[in-house]
């Protein structure tokens, strides 16, 4: 919705993206496309996190996972097989 745009784009611009990344004790995985021309303050987004990792598609772009999805759903599928399970929060095994 357009009226609901200023809002996000304030909400976004507010929140301060490193300070949430350093605050965050599990693992992160940054993944981008090796082309994606946002790509640069990518390693200051790495040094924020306690435990990251820097995973570059290659020839994608902003955009190129939406074009060709199949290496993104490859790349979740093997991290998630490397994820460590957890019990919901209150629960004891």
């Amino acid at each position: 919705s357009c009226e609901a745009l200023p809002l996000v784009i304030e909400a976004v611009a507010a929140h301060d993206q490193l300070a949430a990344l350093a605050a965050y004790p599990g693992r992160v995985w940054l993944v981008n496309g090796s082309r994606d021309p946002f790509r640069a303050d990518e390693r200051d987004f790495l040094r924020a996190c306690r435990n990251g990792r820097l995973i570059l598609l290659p020839r994608r772009g902003h955009l190129g996972v939406l074009a060709a999805p199949g290496p993104l759903a490859r790349l979740v599928d093997d991290l998630c097989s490397q994820a460590e399970p957890c019990s919901p929060a209150g629960l004891t095994a």
